[in-house]
């Protein structure tokens, strides 16, 4: 989409904040305006809108990206999403490991180190045992642990939802963005934790010497972004 305006701006509403484009209201696809409770929030979205060049590239605001998914379909759609969401306990990233030989002992060894920490920590807070394979068939988690992230899910409100619902299907793992969410650990960690595999890869291939393939470049530019904007969202006013 080719830039249409010349400024965005937040404008105090009675939902809290509106961004304005030349004066005028950011339209969501229902015709809703685009709002947020957080004056610090409106602030840094409608710098994104400023920051965009020429042609205004949705996939470089991730800001409004999940403030439209908060308006757009949290509210109306979150039993589906919970149990989208919910769904990824069995199939989660962490649980899934490399063997530890051959060509893919490496892997098993960045995986024990930045995997295992946060399937104990799961394993204690929903006092069950989690079951980790080295195969490929799917694996069931015991109830106990369903029962504690569904019980968690339910006491957040739809901007918290939103962003544990965008940062698991980023990740592939529940349990790693509801870590992140809730302040166990940082940005860094789960970058590191996410891309685990990439990064092994990437040391093999000696990528800090003669460079990483654009198309990596740009999945971690961007996720970096994503987790950027989440913090933004978690320290709101």
């Amino acid at each position: 989409m080719k830039r249409f305006y010349k400024k965005a701006a937040p404008s105090k509403s009675s939902a809290g904040y509106e961004i304005l484009l030349d004066g005028k209201p950011v339209k969501l696809p229902s015709g809703k305006p685009l709002t947020c409770s957080s004056e610090s929030v409106a602030n840094e979205v409608a710098a994104e809108w400023n920051n965009q060049a020429d042609i205004v590239k949705p996939d470089a605001m991730p800001l409004t990206q999940i403030l439209t998914t908060a308006l757009e379909r949290t509210g109306s759609e979150r039993p589906v999403l919970t149990q989208q969401v919910l769904n990824y306990l069995n199939t989660d990233l962490i649980f899934y490991m490399a063997e530890d030989e051959g060509v893919s002992a490496p892997h098993a060894k960045a995986q024990e180190k930045n995997w295992r920490k946060w399937i104990k920590y799961f394993s204690d807070m929903s006092k069950s045992e989690l079951v980790t394979t080295t195969g490929l068939a799917a694996i069931k988690q015991p109830d106990e642990i369903h029962v504690y992230v569904s019980e968690r899910i339910n006491t957040m409100d739809d901007m918290y939802f939103t962003l544990l619902q965008i940062l698991t299907a980023e990740t592939g793992s529940l349990l790693l963005s509801l870590a992140f969410l809730e302040g166990q650990m940082d940005t860094k960690q789960l970058f590191e934790a996410t891309f685990v595999d990439d990064l092994v890869k990437a040391d093999i291939h000696h990528a800090d010497t003669y460079g990483h393939d654009p198309h990596t470049e740009k999945k971690w530019a961007e996720f970096k972004a994503l987790t950027a904007a989440c913090e933004i969202c978690l320290k709101s006013d």
